[in-house]
């Protein structure tokens, strides 16, 4: 007999920081009511029933699993989801019921009774977002359960906590912030778009608790005749200068541009040879996209005429592409083989090319206010600062953080000496790394900090700081003028270059 226990499984495959003063205080309560639970619950039914039926060679696309249920299958679901789940007794309000809970291969949700949530005015003072948190949103994956959890930081305080928690029906590969809201474009609202290993992309609204259902959904099979995915979304980019556009790369080999007032695909971009790992909008040009594959091919679009592109590649599949936002003519490109390129978008040749590490850089983020503070993660298991003043990249300092092959980092927008990386350690994934605590950084990188930044209108506006040179405590653990646009590059050429346990007190320690 194989008495052989399989390994756990926990990672942080994604996550990304959300600026100051953009959540509310308090979470909203929604209680969903039984006709609304039962749609809910048949469609996870729906969906982990399709997704185990698949070959496990077809798992992750779904080109030819669109067959509808028939109308006796149907019934026989709706009566199987009312028996299973008790939803005959979900409205009742006798005091020994504990709301609903349920488990499959997918998913696992628990609604704790009333009783359970009511807090104490100390305890809900603690538990609230004050205008000068961060949040930290992160897609987990913990054995077959997937989850977005949602932190607060607040660096100066030295404050981290788990805020809130939504269970996801499909492992998370990337998540990206918005604030575009579709019902209501006048008001901002604050969202997280998630995609997945299936072709669908949910919305979620990050201001409400214990969502059993996404805000909005884009590429869903119920949408018929609109352009969607047919494999896993790798990557999503949200449009900062067109607020109501989101692009979504996939590895069935094409990018999608998605209107947010429409719910619906606009653009198919399908000059792709493989899968699309990365992609990024310029952070002042609406028009302008990034992109990366697995082929090793980085693209830059002009999206006002997609069929021009300007094209470099490298060596080994590229991982992430990042905008250079203090002098955004540039950008940056990881690969699998551990380098680092940075690329002037007028040239065909890189700036320069950094042996970074030894194995894949999935992570890779600017400081949030100081030009020349790269921080690059890797499948090596180590996060590195480089000084990249006078484009002469210097390593500064390298921390093994205990977390596995790291797969994302996040810079602090407010903060520009933390940032937070995830991992693939089954017992430890997240981790937030305040660089402060390396002695000599603070000091080295200081007096950079109030830099010039272009803004969306191409003027020029300075950040300025009054940033401590305290770090968070582990416990354990020149003035750049306005430039051309970079969308005359990729319109003029397509030249190939070879080159829920929810922790109630603000006491934690800043490493999860």
């Amino acid at each position: 007999m194989d008495t052989q226990r399989k390994p756990k499984v926990g990672f942080v495959p994604c996550l990304t920081f959300v600026k100051q003063g953009v959540a509310k205080p308090k979470l909203e309560r929604v209680k969903p009511t039984k006709v609304e639970m039962k749609e809910i619950v048949k469609e996870l039914r729906l969906r982990e029933a399709e997704f185990n039926s698949r070959p496990k060679d077809e798992q992750s696309t779904s080109d030819h699993h669109d067959e509808q249920m028939s109308e006796d299958d149907d019934a026989d679901m709706e009566n199987d989801v009312d028996n299973y789940y008790g939803l005959d007794n979900y409205d009742n309000d006798e005091p020994d019921e504990a709301g609903i809970s349920f488990d499959t291969d997918a998913l696992l949700l628990n609604s704790a009774p009333e009783s359970e949530d009511e807090e104490s005015e100390e305890e809900a003072e603690e538990f609230t977002v004050k205008p000068d948190d961060n949040i930290l949103v992160t897609g987990q994956v913990n054995e077959d359960v997937c989850t977005l959890q949602v932190y607060v930081l607040n660096t100066e305080k030295q404050e981290f906590f788990l805020f809130n928690d939504t269970y996801l029906p499909s492992y998370p590969v990337a998540v990206e912030w918005l604030d575009f809201n579709p019902k209501d474009s006048g008001t901002r609202g604050h969202y997280a778009a998630v995609g997945y290993m299936e072709p669908e992309i949910q919305v979620w609204d990050l201001n409400v608790a214990d969502c059993l259902e996404p805000a909005f959904s884009l590429g869903s099979k119920k949408r018929k005749g609109s352009l969607r995915h047919r494999d896993a979304v790798m990557d999503l980019s949200w449009n900062v200068n067109a607020r109501n556009v989101l692009a979504s790369g996939s590895a069935d080999h094409t990018v999608i541009l998605w209107d947010l007032n429409e719910l619906k695909s606009v653009t198919r971009l399908e000059c792709f040879e493989d899968k699309i790992q990365s992609l990024k909008w310029h952070p002042i040009e609406a028009q302008t996209l990034l992109t990366g594959s697995c082929d090793g091919v980085v693209k830059l679009f002009d999206c006002r005429t997609p069929g021009a592109n300007k094209t470099w590649v490298f060596e080994g599949e590229v991982e992430r592409v990042m905008w250079n936002k203090f002098d955004p003519m540039h950008f940056f490109a990881s690969t699998e083989k551990g380098m680092v390129h940075h690329v002037d978008v007028r040239a065909t040749k890189p700036i320069w090319n950094l042996n970074a590490h030894t194995s894949a850089v999935g992570g890779l983020a600017l400081s949030s206010y100081c030009k020349d503070m790269l921080v690059t993660g890797s499948q090596d298991e180590t996060a590195k600062v480089w000084d990249l003043k006078d484009n002469a990249p210097a390593l500064v300092t390298e921390k093994k953080l205990n977390i596995g092959h790291i797969y994302a980092i996040s810079s602090c927008p407010d903060s520009p000496y933390v940032f937070a990386a995830g991992g693939a350690n089954p017992d430890n994934h997240l981790y937030v790394w305040d660089i402060r605590e390396v002695e000599g950084v603070f000091e080295r990188f200081n007096d950079r900090l109030n830099v010039v930044i272009p803004d969306n209108e191409m003027e020029v506006s300075v950040i300025q700081t009054t940033t401590s040179s305290t770090p968070i405590q582990h416990g354990e653990s020149k003035n750049e003028e306005p430039t051309p646009s970079t969308s005359a590059a990729a319109s003029s050429s397509s030249e190939q270059t070879s080159v829920k346990n929810r922790t109630k007190k603000r006491k934690n320690k800043t490493k999860p």
